[in-house]
Order: C-alpha cells, then structure tokens, then sequence
C-alpha cells in the first residue's frame, strides 16, 4: 500500500490533518520536538504500509497523543489516520479548512445529515480500512471528575477482526504510549486521579500539565507492530468477541510491557510487599523448623524475621535516584572526562528484559559501581535494578539514600544462623517476582588488585534455586565490565595490599573524599558481555528438575566462572593498561618513547586477536592517548619522565610499582596462557622439548595459579593454550614440530616479555614457601603472618633475592596460602578475635616436602 494515499483524510473531521496553522507549529517545535523518538520505529511502519492499513493504537483517548502522533506522521511521512474516536479533531484544524467547513454545515442545517456523518464509529473504522487507509483508535476514554470513563475499545477490536477477515492483506496494529518520566505506577489511587484523570489514562487538564512539566524528558513509544491476520491465525477460529478479547489481552501485556521498560514494575506499598515475605510459606516452613515446634520459640523467630527483613529490604522511591542522578552528574563532570557506553549492549539488555527477570553482574572495582549502572539505566529508559550492597555501606546519611534508590543490604557473615540465609532468599526470590531486575557484585567485594576476583556463590546460589523451583522460570545474568582509566580509590588499595588496615565506610570516610572529587580520572567504560539464559544453560549441560546437591554445586561453580570469563572477555583496553603492561615487563630500568609506543602498540595488536575485545576510543589517536595516561601517571608520582638530550626515557618509580601493577592487571589475562607456555619452556635447560613433559609443566603452572587466574573449563582453557601456540609460533618464538616444541627465539625481548607476565607471582609464591618457617614455633593469625611475609619479602628485596617489588602484596600472600592449604602443607584453625590461625600440617613441618615445594616453584623462575 501506498502511504501517501492516507494524507487526504475522507471522513471529515475524525481524522490526523496534513497540515497545521502557525500557532500549533510553534507549540509543536517547542514541546514536541524535545520528546524523544526512535526513527527505527518509523522506519518500520513505513515498511508494513506497504502491506497493508496500519493502526495505530493507544490505551486511553487524549488529544495530546493525537496531535503528537500527528505530528510524528507529517515530520516521518507515516499514513495519516482517516479516522480517530473519542477526539473531536475539528478543534486541531487550520483555520481555512475550519472556515470551510463551518461554511458547509451552515449549507447543511436543516438538511438530512450526510449518511458518512451519522455513522457510528465501528462502521466509519470498517469503511476506512477496507478503503486500505490507515485509522487511529483508543481503547478507552479518560476517567475524570467532569467526564465518565468507557471501556469503548473492545467493540472496536471486534470491527478490526471482522474487516482482516475479508482482507487478504494484512492490518498491523501498532501501539503506541507516551513515558512521561520514570516513575513507576503504584497500585494505590489518589484524589488527583479521581479528578484529573489516572498517569496513564488522564484527561485532558493533566495531560497539558504533565507535558508542560516533562517534555524534556518525554518518551513516545511504539511497541512491536501486531500483524493482525498472523495473530487470527495463531488460535483456533472463534466469534469476533472472543477473538477481541484475546487481542484485548494482547495488548494490555504489550502495554504492561512497553511500560515496564522504562519504568520497572509496579510499585505496591513497601509494608505490603514486606507482609508478604514473611508470610511466605518457604520462610514459614523454615521457621517452624528452626523452632522445633515450640511455640515460644516460633514467635522469638518471627519477630527476629520481622527485625532482619527492616535490615535487609530496599524502599526503593524513584525521586531519590533521579535526585542523586542530578547530584552525581555535578561530581562526575569535575572528575570524569565522561561515560562511555556500550550502546549496542544496552539494546541486549532491553531485548532480554521482554523475555526473563534479569540480573546484572558487574566487576567490583570501585564503590562508583554502585552508583554508575544505575545512572546508565536511567539514561538509556531501563528499569533500575535492586542492588546487592554490604552491610558496611549502610551508615547514615548514605544507607538511607541507598536503600530508597534500591541498594539492599546483606551481612558479611552469617554463620550458624540458619534464620538468615532462609530470609534472604526468600527476599530474593520475592523481589525477581515483582519483576525488579538485581544487580549483585559476583566477586562480593572490590578487586584491589584489577584482576578479576575468584566468584563468590551466595546470591547466585539461591537465584539459582529460586529459578529451579519454578519449572518454566528463568533467569537473564548480563556480564557487565565497568572499566576506569584512573580508580578513585588506588591509594587506599595500594596502602591495604602494603600492610595497612582497611578504612571503615562511614560519613568521617564520606568528607576525606573530597579530596577525590578534586582530581581528574579520565573516562569511565561501561561495557556489556554475552548474555547468558539459566535456562539455556541447564539446557547445554543435560540438566531438567531439580539437580542433586553435588550436581547443583558444580552447576553454580561453573556458572560462576563463567559469567566471569564473560566479563573479562569485554573489559575495556585503556591506555593506563597498556602503558603499565609495557613499563612493568620491560627487564631495564626504563624505556625510551619509541621502545615504550612500539610495546605497547603489539600488546594492543595481541589483545586484538583475542574474542571481543573491547578498546577504549581514545586509542583511535595512540600516541596522543599513550601521552595523556602518562601525563596522568607522572603526576599522581606512578612514573618519572627523563629527557637525556637524545629522547625520553620513562621510568616506573619502583616504590610504586604496585600501583602501576593495578593498571597492568586489567588487561593481563590476555596474555596469561602465552605466558604460562613461554614460563613452562623457560623451565628446560634443552632447546627441544618433548611435547608431554612441557604439557606437563603447563597444567603444574595452571595448578599453581587456579586462584590467580580465570580459567573457564578445562577445555576451554586447552583451546586457548593451542591459540597461544599458534601466536608463539607466528612470532618465531617457538616451533611446533609434533612430538616436539623447538624454542627459536624464547630469550627474545618478546619472549622475555611473555615470560615478565608471571615472574612477580612466582616470587610472591616463593615467598611464601620459603614463609612456612614463621609458622615453626606456633600458629599465627593469617594478618600476622602476612605482615610477617612483607617484612620479609622487604629484607629480600633490599638485598636483591626478591627482583619485583609488586609482588609483595596481601592478595598475592591470600591466594598462596590458599593453594598451599590445597597442597595439604598448611591448615586453619579459629583464633578468636584476630580470626583464624594458619598452622603447619604435618606435610608442611616435613623439611624434605618444604624443599620439593620451593624446587617446584623455583624452576619456573629466571636462573640467576
């Protein structure tokens, strides 16, 4: 069909007009031109006109919908609608065609009114469509203090249905909607409703209201259109009522949907909600177990579900979000140099959202991660999630502000409290039922150290549950990467990784920040990774009902590491990165301009090769993004800049390298499975090494380094290692000759690079083997003894035993210490209030094991 034979509307005056007078063009420009609008949309009602009429449908009659539709139309050259209901549009009308046609039925008083005039709606919709032009109809009509509402759009759905059955082509019915802000609908009704008119069915004061107050931040959408023919032919044949029903229906979700967008669900009163948590029947079942029966008792545990739940529950208030939204953006524009986000991941969440409760997993790298997601969702029209937040966040004034914007808050620990973990996942599995998406940090606290954290399975175990508990659930988990040039909190990190204690949050911690809000970080990325379906992902793997506990655990282990890989598949390549890779695996004590813009260009090229890597935009001008990090660096005191009258030469400050190690751990899983096979060859005196006993030497490393380092499966991680093969090969490094690997240039300076990637881990691992003598006399608190080890390491370094600084670190000590556990050479014991302590295992008092121990570590580093 031919859209521009919809422009001369035929049954005067219920029809969109081709032209307006001046006074309306001025009100269009200066409130309808600011709403926003996909021009996809009118791209597609474009194409269905072709096909057949369109129309085009909204929930409630008002005027300014239809002078907005009418606006669109003309500006996008959509068919105009040859007919509305519930609008008297002779209102609307130039003042001409006004004149003309006050003139014409001033002719016709007295007369026989024309038989198109006395109509009834249903057959002016039916003479319309069948004619092929376009229609517009509202299903109902406001309910206002002045003006009875009615249910008017089902009597016209059936005419709808009656005219595609004598159609061979098809009607599309588009819907459309106006969003006038994020506020979500609440179920309690106000007198402003009574009077005025419901927010999304109001009459005609409010509507001019609204639009006067929101017009800025105004949606108008249209939802996917509805092939009418193809939707008769989804059901069996039925009379037109029941089939107008059926599509009554149809639309109300569509309109449910297309709202819950933008808005999220609706909002009951938060003591209603929280009534019926605690009356859930899981949570009861719970109670009365934990209570044994005794009646006192099961009242002691209501109370205390009752006391908890007060702790736990977020309030959410939209005004509150919007409000920090505002405040924020004041902070951000003096510290940050602006957001860059994944557009196209957006659109994937927004598509996952039509099909299943979502739940973003971000990297924990800042406590501005908190807050960014959120932000993000309210510019790009999402719902905002309720966010997972620890206890420690929840000191006043913050906690208030974050509990109304949605921050729940969950203790630390909640050991042999069995009441707690039973009320949280109920709390959980209650709010995924509202339909709030959730937001929870999977590695449970921020990464000091840049590399992504081993997952924690609190949270994800019981979403897990609540989705295998329901036979036709699931659950949309987002990989999120939220990436920063500059972190806010390095110092602090820098001093918790060096010794020192970690700052309580609290409002005194609140004010020293200022200091933060005085400094320049450069960009912030916000990047999305594969989105993964649980229910496609029980699928994959066999899994139907409810698993055995060994099969779930290994289910939610796995599930764990994969959503992290799938974050660490996307996370943004900064120039911070790639200039701290480059400083810190170069072998001399610093490198000229030319050396350092030519490492760090292969090691861009080399994370380029990789899956989905993601590049910050600034690199797009390397040698200009490669200066300003520097610049970035030399005045926080990271480097030292020397021009020597030949060229610059730029150097890490050693005493702070590991703060530059931060920066290189952000991108260093890209060359970990290279470095673990140039790291194995290094470990033979022999040039030609057979094939097994290096593969042997690899898994050894893989072993060592499973807390380090995130390796999906064992599969994957043996395709990955091939991959590293293959570039080794294609550098000359290696040669691949079958039942051999043939070292060709391993001491290379690439090679030595390679190599450089793994070196400070293995001396930190050193360390702690050789560490295992601190604990001969009596076990110590695990702080104790890595305070110990860093006294230590301190004294081997400033002889020159330890080569890198860096890797005297807490974290490091954490996950040597867990694998030596793993080994069976050390154990944990309760120490009372400085926690538990770590005591040597019979393995690990045995001197013979502690020397096979340090052989094996040794071997893998540089011989001196």
């Amino acid at each position: 069909m031919n859209p521009s034979s919809d422009t001369t509307p035929a049954l005067w005056p219920l029809a969109m007009h081709d032209g307006y007078g001046p006074l309306l063009r001025a009100f269009f420009a200066r409130y309808f031109e600011p709403i926003r609008f996909a021009p996809e949309a009118a791209s597609r009602i474009r194409d269905i006109a072709e096909r057949g009429p369109v129309v085009y449908l909204g929930r409630a009659a008002n005027p300014i919908q239809f002078l907005y539709l009418n606006y669109l139309c003309l500006k996008h050259r959509l068919p105009l609608a040859a007919f509305v209901n519930e609008i008297d549009t002779i209102l609307f009308e130039p003042v001409p065609l006004l004149m003309r046609h006050m003139r014409a039925m001033a002719r016709e008083d007295g007369r026989e009114t024309p038989e198109h005039h006395a109509q009834p709606d249903a057959a002016q919709l039916a003479n319309v469509l069948l004619s092929g032009r376009s229609a517009m109809v509202f299903l109902q009509r406001p309910s206002t203090l002045t003006s009875v509402g009615a249910e008017d759009g089902t009597r016209l759905l059936e005419t709808l249905i009656e005219v595609q059955r004598r159609l061979a082509h098809p009607i599309h019915v588009v819907p459309h909607m106006f969003v006038w802000d994020r506020h979500p609908e609440r179920e309690a009704r106000s007198l402003t409703d009574a009077v005025f008119g419901q927010p999304k069915a109001p009459g005609l004061l409010r509507s001019l209201w609204v639009l006067w107050r929101r017009y800025r931040n105004a949606f108008f959408k249209m939802a996917e259109p509805i092939d009418l023919r193809a939707f008769l032919a989804e059901g069996p044949p039925s009379d037109p009522s029941r089939e107008a029903s059926r599509l009554h229906e149809a639309l109300n979700r569509c309109f449910a949907r297309e709202f819950y967008e933008f808005t999220g669900p609706r909002l009951r009163p938060h003591r209603e909600f929280i009534r019926d948590v605690l009356a859930d029947p899981h949570l009861q079942a719970s109670i009365e177990s934990l209570s044994g029966g005794d009646h006192g008792r099961r009242e002691a545990l209501q109370q205390r579900a009752s006391d908890l739940i007060d702790e736990i529950a977020a309030e959410p208030r939209i005004r509150w979000p919007l409000a920090l939204d505002s405040v924020l953006n004041l902070f951000w524009k003096r510290m940050y140099e602006g957001v860059v986000l994944d557009e196209d991941g957006f659109e994937r969440i927004r598509a996952a959202l039509r099909k299943a409760p979502v739940v973003f997993c971000p990297a924990h790298r800042s406590h501005v991660d908190y807050l960014i997601l959120s932000q993000m969702c309210l510019k790009e029209a999402l719902p905002l999630p309720h966010i997972a937040a620890g206890i420690n966040l929840s000191f006043w004034p913050m906690g208030p502000i974050f509990r109304h914007s949605g921050a729940f808050f969950m203790r630390r620990s909640f050991k042999g409290d069995d009441l707690y973990p039973a009320l949280f996942r109920t709390y959980l599995r209650h709010v995924m039922r509202e339909g709030f998406p959730i937001e929870f940090f999977i590695e449970g606290t921020r990464s000091r150290t840049g590399k992504l954290l081993p997952p924690k399975f609190g949270i994800l175990s019981w979403l897990v549950q609540a989705c295998l508990d329901e036979s036709d659930a699931d659950i949309q988990f987002v990989p999120l990467s939220i990436d920063y040039e500059k972190i806010v909190e390095a110092r602090s990190y820098i001093k918790e990784l060096s010794g020192g204690e970690k700052e309580k949050e609290n409002a005194v911690a609140l004010l020293k920040a200022g200091k933060a809000l005085r400094s320049r970080y450069g960009k912030i990325y916000l990047q999305v990774g594969e989105i993964l379906s649980l229910r496609e992902y029980l699928s994959q793997r066999g899994i139907s009902g409810s698993p055995d506990e060994e099969s779930r655990r290994q289910l939610i282990a796995s599930l764990g590491h994969d959503i992290l890989f799938r974050i660490n598949q996307v996370a943004t390549v900064t120039p911070s990165a790639l200039l701290a890779f480059s400083l810190l695996t170069h072998r001399r004590r610093g490198m000229t301009e030319k050396k350092l813009l030519e490492r760090s260009r292969w090691a861009a090229d080399w994370i380029g090769r990789r899956p989905a890597a993601r590049f910050s935009q600034t690199l797009s001008d390397f040698p200009r993004a490669l200066a300003e990090a520097a610049s970035r660096f030399s005045r926080d005191g990271l480097i030292t800049t020397q021009d020597t009258g030949v060229e610059v030469v730029f150097s890490p400050v050693e005493s702070r390298r590991l703060a530059l190690d931060y920066y290189r751990n952000n991108v260093v899983h890209h060359f970990v499975p290279a470095a673990i096979v140039m790291t194995g060859l290094r470990s033979f005196s022999v040039e030609a090494v057979p094939r097994a006993a290096l593969a042997e030497r690899i898994q050894d490393l893989s072993a060592i380094f499973k807390h380090e380092f995130l390796f999906r499966s064992r599969r994957d991680f043996d395709s990955e290692l091939t991959a590293a093969l293959a570039d080794l090969s294609r550098l000359g490094l290696l040669r691949d000759e079958g039942e051999f690997v043939v070292r060709d240039r391993a001491e290379s300076e690439l090679g030595q690079v390679l190599c450089s990637v793994l070196e400070h881990f293995l001396e930190s691992y050193r360390l702690c083997a050789r560490g295992l003598a601190l604990l001969d006399d009596q076990p110590l608190p695990e702080r104790e003894f890595q305070n110990r080890l860093l006294r230590q390491g301190e004294h081997e370094y400033a002889q020159g035993e330890l080569r890198f600084i860096e890797a005297l670190s807490r974290d490091l000590f954490k996950n040597a210490v867990q694998w030596l556990a793993e080994l069976g050479m050390v154990a944990s014991e309760p120490g009372g209030r400085k926690g538990p302590r770590l005591l040597l295992t019979p393995a690990g008092k045995d001197p013979a094991q502690r020397e096979s121990l340090l052989r094996r570590i040794e071997r893998f580093l540089p011989r001196s």
